[in-house]
């Protein structure tokens, strides 16, 4: 029969005192109990962000639908868009978050997740966009040359965005409204960029532009509400 070696964590606990063997007992429950509550922490941090997230998606493309003139053809493409947006705010809200909520990091590497999660997220909603276009017998909206161009400047957005509010986590900095500015900022810099864009590759009408300003400017800010959201809820909870 093979003699447990004393290096090894069996062997010291045969080898130990009965109060040495006691305090081993307790530390190797303590470990356990906290990477239990370690996991179950990431899991509840994860599932708000995606709760904050669908709500996020769910309301830009009500007030888009209210600043838009829709007739009753038009559900089809309201479907597509809801789809569209939801899987874009998932998506980038979870690659905003996941450096400065889910797990804390350094600024630099919180803003790589989010320039890295935006493109995918735009080419995701796109592509469901479509989908669902093409399953109610809707015409796909055309791809455009200029959406390479805006995946870009949306991964510098949000690239930034989450940069900033990594700062403003790790400086633990709590108000609300400090949040909703630097989303605003975000918004408003990078989404007259995307607008400028869109009406130099596309023509534009005056009623195209109040939902896509409406989209690009709320969408950061709401972002930056979900960051703050999800902090505090991870704080309250430890």
């Amino acid at each position: 029969m093979p003699v447990e070696s004393a290096a090894s964590p069996l062997g010291s606990y045969l080898a130990a005192r009965p109060h040495d063997r006691l305090v081993f007992l307790m530390t190797s429950s303590d470990t356990a109990t906290g990477e239990r509550s370690s996991d179950s922490s990431l899991v509840r941090n994860i599932g708000t962000i995606v709760a904050l997230a669908i709500v996020l998606g769910l309301a830009i493309q009500l007030a888009m639908i209210v600043t838009r003139a829709i007739g009753a053809d038009s559900i089809d493409n309201v479907l597509s868009e809801t789809v569209g947006n939801v899987s874009w705010s998932v998506i980038v809200c979870f690659g905003v978050t996941a450096g400065t909520t889910i797990r804390k990091s350094t600024a630099p590497v919180a803003a790589a997740i989010a320039f890295v999660c935006a493109p995918i997220a735009l080419g995701v909603a796109k592509g469901a966009q479509r989908g669902v276009n093409e399953l109610s017998g809707v015409e796909p909206e055309a791809m455009t040359s200029s959406l390479l161009l805006i995946a870009a400047v949306k991964a510098v957005q949000y690239g930034f965005l989450a940069f900033m509010l990594n700062r403003l986590s790790g400086r633990g900095v709590d108000q609300l409204l400090t949040y909703m500015a630097v989303g605003a900022g975000a918004g408003a810099t990078f989404g007259l960029l995307n607008v400028l864009i869109r009406s130099l590759t596309s023509s534009l009408t005056v009623s195209d532009l109040a939902p896509i300003a409406i989209n690009e400017l709320l969408f950061p800010m709401g972002c930056a509400i979900a960051v703050y959201v999800a902090a505090s809820v991870a704080k309250a909870a430890r």
